[in-house]
This record gives C-alpha cells, structure tokens and sequence, in this order.
C-alpha cells in the first residue's frame, strides 16, 4: 500500500523538475532538497519513538509524547554531542494527503531510517498521519517562521495544478 504512495510522490517529484527546471533536486541517500517558491524542502522517511526517556532531547529541553516534536537525522543535526542551530525550529510536514506543524527538538543517530532528510516524530505527531503500526512513510518538510501562519499548502497546490495542465497538454511518453 506504502509502495504505491513512494513510487507516485518519486514520480511526480522527477516529472515536476522535468517541467520545471526552476526545481533544483539533489538526490542524498534517497532523500532530496527542492526549492518550493523562496522555502526550500527536504524529503525522506517519518519514524515514530517514544520520547520519554526521562533525559532531555538533544537540544536540551524536556519532552514528551503529546508534544509535536521531532529528531532531526544526525546528517542535518551535526555533531549529537552538541545543540544544533536546527533546535527550536518550527517546520511543516506533509504526506501529500495532511500537513502539520512540529519543533526540532531533539537528533536521531543516523541509521537505514534515520538518514539525511528525515525525522524521528513524537507518538503524537505520528498518529496526526498515521496509525502506530505503520512505523515508516514518505515526507516532504520545510522550516516556517514563528509568525508564519501560512502552511504552504497553497504553493503546493497551485504547483500540483501547473503539472496536472501540462501533463494533461504534453503527456510524458509511455517507457
């Protein structure tokens, strides 16, 4: 069922910077960075921890499994042993069905799952797009400024109706 989902968003994804060389992709351990309008965007995987661990997240602060928190992948942290500039950023996530908004509050070591581009969610935030049980699916998230109340969703959509009219004027080739 996932695998239906990666495969279209990977597609859409590569049709869109076909027909729209403003996107800059570049590809890192199966994760990208593209350019949405002036924000930039990273993909990758979601995974969901149990954050009460009774120990301060990496940034420093205390945490819990009802607050919509992230551990940001040791690529983009830095060094686990130090606070990154990424602590207390907000960010949107989206699954292309939902978005929501979290804080970078704590590092995930890099692992298979954990790698450039994704995030480690709180139990909270997961069950905001999925069950538990599902454990792992494909994000898209940006950085939003404090006063931001604009989610994005309005250039993501405005961007997925520009490639729905030029996919249906000039259809990509069957392979």
């Amino acid at each position: 069922r996932g695998t239906w989902l990666l495969t279209f968003l990977t597609v859409l994804n590569a049709v869109s910077a076909y027909l729209e060389p403003e996107v800059i992709e570049s590809s890192v351990v199966n994760s990208s960075k593209i350019l949405l309008g002036k924000r930039s965007a990273f993909s990758g995987m979601a995974t969901w921890y149990d954050v009460e661990t009774w120990k301060a997240g990496a940034c420093g602060q205390d945490i819990d499994n009802s607050m919509h928190i992230v551990a940001l992948n040791e690529p983009m942290y830095g060094s686990l042993n130090e606070r990154s500039n990424w602590c207390g950023k907000k960010i949107m996530i989206a699954n292309g069905l939902k978005t929501a908004k979290a804080v970078i509050m704590d590092a995930c070591p890099q692992t298979k799952q954990c790698h450039h581009g994704s995030l480690d969610m709180s139990m909270s935030l997961f069950q905001e797009f999925h069950h538990l049980v599902l454990g792992v699916f494909p994000i898209t998230w940006w950085t939003i400024d404090d006063d931001d109340d604009d989610d994005g969703t309005a250039a993501i959509i405005k961007r997925a109706g520009r490639l729905a009219n030029t996919m249906a004027t000039h259809p990509v080739p069957a392979a």
